[in-house]
């Protein structure tokens, strides 16, 4: 575990043949982000639709996700992970748990940089969802496209475009 002044980070990882998070942890995280209705959001593609199906996503080898924990009261605050790797570059993916402070996305962006052969972070957000765009952006992700269509909103039922956002993890040394 990674500690900061209020948080510590918590990254997830198969050790032997157990996970480092406990099953009832992410089940209950799943919980919370359904009774927020945040569930929807992050799979508005509806690939994961109840908690069995969460915790063999996240468990997955391609997810590499990470706890944040707010150690003045001892919960955790925001569910992040990277995924889709390839060459130096992850898609990344936040949600939040409480108010989108960005303290926590900056501590979970602190981590990731620490990895030396990624270098660049990217986020495909429906762009119906300026809330996650405007957030990343205080987190230093800049605009670096549109994907017209790219979102299937399966719960909405229609499709809507990406906003394409970047985040380097270090900068290329000329």
């Amino acid at each position: 575990m990674e500690r900061g002044d209020r948080y510590v980070l918590w990254p997830a990882a198969f050790v032997g043949d157990q996970f480092s998070i406990p099953d009832e942890v992410l089940s209950s995280l799943w919980r919370e982000m359904e009774e927020k209705g945040k569930n929807r959001n992050l799979f508005y593609n509806g690939n994961v639709t109840d908690v069995a199906g969460w915790v063999a996503w996240i468990k997955d080898s391609a997810n590499y996700p990470i706890l944040v924990v707010d150690i003045s009261n001892h919960r955790i605050v925001c569910i992040a992970w990277l995924n889709n790797a390839v060459d130096g570059a992850a898609l990344a993916h936040f949600c939040m748990l409480g108010l989108p402070r960005p303290e926590i996305g900056k501590a979970v962006l602190r981590y990731w940089s620490g990895i030396e052969i990624l270098h660049v972070l990217v986020g495909f957000t429906p762009e119906t969802n300026i809330g996650a765009v405007k957030y990343g952006e205080k987190l230093g992700f800049k605009r670096s496209g549109y994907i017209p269509k790219m979102c299937n909103m399966v719960y909405e039922g229609r499709r809507v475009g990406a906003i394409v956002t970047t985040y380097q993890t270090r900068k290329e040394e000329a």
